[in-house]
């Protein structure tokens, strides 16, 4: 009996790695086309449905990025979503829909208590009863969208004739731990990779949470978002493909943040989980038509839970050979395929790692890789957690709610700046071995927290970044001079964000600090950066 449940158990996941590796393989294998410059002939009106609950002035900089999109203004439509119980953010909605925008038209939507469970979904569903553009898409508001996104996006959709696009995500903030460095690998394998071999062998193409534009028309005629379903996007992809309608990516890149502590990413690996769960017996219940569409619909619902298969799986065939289970060779036939297809998984999130970052410069890049590549099974194990948290809340709680993820826009500060700049490559080039984010011990036996520090012989190096909401004052400079002074560094580049007071500037400028302000970054990184004074002497 046991040996029976072995052998099923190894068959199941034989067919969902199967599955899940199949179109890369038939990809790697097809002629890839040349993607156009997109050449509109009509520029359609876009309604952007901007969900923000909780976001503080992470909304205002997704706005300043909408505003400086490459489209005209006049055929934007900018929807702030508000809830109703959170005061801050609806103020500070209502106070950006009232200031004046050149040409950008922008309305303001508190969402109504209906019988329906807060959350993304009813929120959306309400605007877009105020949508009133050809194009209806979302972004969430920690986003930083490509300027050409809606280019791209209006060329795909009147030009090339899809019903929907999904853009690529990227989780930006790798630098932030081990569990970041892995969510950045899981988003460029899925986004870069994955996703275009689903397009490209016909498999149902689910949506991610943001980046995603809609045929007004199409979107409407599905009944739109599922308010009762906690991934509303992945289960609107999949009736999507249920209704034959035509679903594209689109080749743009919308930047993210990924949780900062565990406790963040399980409650938002929970939502994701158990929205699966509810889509999967959604699919059940009520079945499409066809046996093809049913078969894939009900595969596309497994995959998200592969993580956890093949940790059962590898815990399975551990147990088995050191037993005296006696296991019929079908057993054995198919423990290797899924030996190296879990090997291959391995291979191919590192490799999505490469992809995210191959126009980023970052220290120590092939070890990044290899920890990628020799911890995911590990970061598996993190899943369980999740999908024993969503099997609880569907299963025994049953009530839906919408567990909130904090963003600190880390994505957008001064890690961003020094991949995105040059500055690493710069400072490679000037001969120095390179860490990122540690510490170092300084003479007064203080352990002080570095950006970037650098050794180069004799030569110690530097860098740090501090914040303010305005200007970074002269104290801050000041301290920072003092942690040089305790870790003897010789050179020190500073990155202010968004740029330094007059007296602060005068100041770095008479030690000897180069300074990088994010306001005018070009300008400061294209300069050739001098040899600093040293500043023992200048104290």
């Amino acid at each position: 009996m046991l040996s029976d449940l072995v052998l099923a158990y190894n068959f199941l996941l034989l067919v969902a790695n199967a599955y899940t590796t199949f179109p890369l393989f038939w990809s790697a294998y097809t002629p890839k086309k040349p993607e156009p410059e997109p050449k509109l002939t009509r520029y359609p009106k876009i309604s952007l449905l901007l969900p923000a609950y909780q976001e503080g002035e992470n909304l205002r900089r997704c706005i300043k990025g909408i505003e400086d999109m490459d489209y005209p203004a006049d055929k934007i439509e900018l929807i702030i979503i508000t809830e109703i119980n959170d005061f801050s953010t609806t103020r500070l909605a209502k106070n950006i829909a009232q200031e004046p925008h050149i040409g950008l038209s922008v309305k303001h939507v508190i969402v109504k208590e209906t019988g329906e469970p807060r959350g993304k979904p009813r929120a959306l569903n309400q605007a877009l009863e105020h949508a009133t553009g050809e194009i209806v898409g979302v972004l969430d508001a920690e986003d930083i969208a490509d300027p050409k996104l809606f280019a791209k996006v209006a060329y795909q959709i009147t030009e090339k004739g899809f019903d929907a696009v999904q853009g690529i995500l990227d989780m930006a903030n790798d630098y932030d731990g081990w569990m970041n460095l892995h969510f950045r690998a899981e988003y460029g394998h899925w986004y870069n990779e994955h996703l275009p071999s689903l397009y490209n062998t016909h498999y149902p193409l689910p949506f991610g949470g943001t980046t995603n534009f809609f045929k007004k028309q199409s979107l409407e005629r599905l009944g739109a978002w599922d308010s009762y379903n906690l991934t509303e996007d992945f289960e609107l992809g999949l009736r999507f493909y249920a209704a034959d309608l035509k679903v594209g990516i689109v080749k743009s890149v919308t930047r993210e943040e990924s949780p900062l502590q565990f406790n963040a990413w399980l409650r938002q690996r929970t939502r994701w989980q158990r929205g699966k769960l509810q889509t999967l017996r959604k699919i059940i219940q009520g079945r499409p038509r066809g046996p093809s569409k049913s078969i894939h619909i009900l595969l596309t619902c497994i995959v998200p839970h592969v993580p956890l298969l093949n940790l059962m799986g590898i815990a399975v065939s551990v147990y088995s050979l050191f037993t005296n289970i006696a296991l019929p060779l079908g057993y054995w036939a198919m423990i290797f395929p899924n030996f190296f297809m879990v090997l291959g998984q391995c291979l191919l999130h590192a490799n999505g790692y490469l992809v995210a970052t191959k126009e980023e410069d970052i220290p120590r890049k092939g070890f990044k890789v290899f920890i990628c590549a020799a911890t995911l099974p590990a970061y598996w194990i993190c899943f369980w957690t999740a999908e024993l948290r969503a099997l609880k809340q569907e299963i025994i709680d049953k009530k839906i709610f919408w567990e909130k993820t904090e963003h600190q826009f880390r994505h957008a500060g001064a890690f961003s700046i020094y991949r995105r700049s040059g500055l690493i490559s710069l400072l490679k080039k000037g001969g120095y071995s390179l860490r990122e984010k540690c510490k170092v011990t300084g003479a007064s036996g203080m352990k002080h927290e570095m950006d970037i520090y650098g050794k180069r012989g004799d030569i110690s190096l530097m860098v740090r970044s501090v914040e303010s909401k305005e200007e970074v004052s002269y104290e801050e400079v000041l301290k920072l001079s003092e942690v040089a002074w305790d870790i003897k560094a010789n050179q020190v580049i500073l990155t202010a964000i968004p740029k330094l007071s007059k007296k602060a500037k005068q100041h770095a400028e008479y030690l000897g600090i180069n300074v990088i302000e994010s306001e005018n970054m070009s300008y400061n990184i294209n300069i050739a950066m001098p040899t600093l004074n040293d500043l023992q002497a200048r104290k």
